[in-house]
């Protein structure tokens, strides 16, 4: 699923998580603008439950 999908199905993000790994023609991962560092290179985005924080694990194209 992606962030939005997870969004669409849970409501929020909080106590989920995502891959952020398909990439555009740009070479970029999709749903990421020029200056969102994460855009960079793909990724497994974890919502923590109880605070919110992200964390984001990634992983070469």
């Amino acid at each position: 699923m992606n962030a939005t999908e997870v969004k669409s199905l849970f409501g929020n993000k909080k106590g989920t998580y995502h891959w952020d790994d398909q990439i555009g023609p740009d070479g970029r991962v999709l749903g990421h603008a020029v200056d969102n560092i994460d855009g960079d290179m793909p990724h497994l985005q974890i919502h923590s439950k109880e605070n919110g924080k992200i964390i984001r694990i990634f992983f070469p194209k």
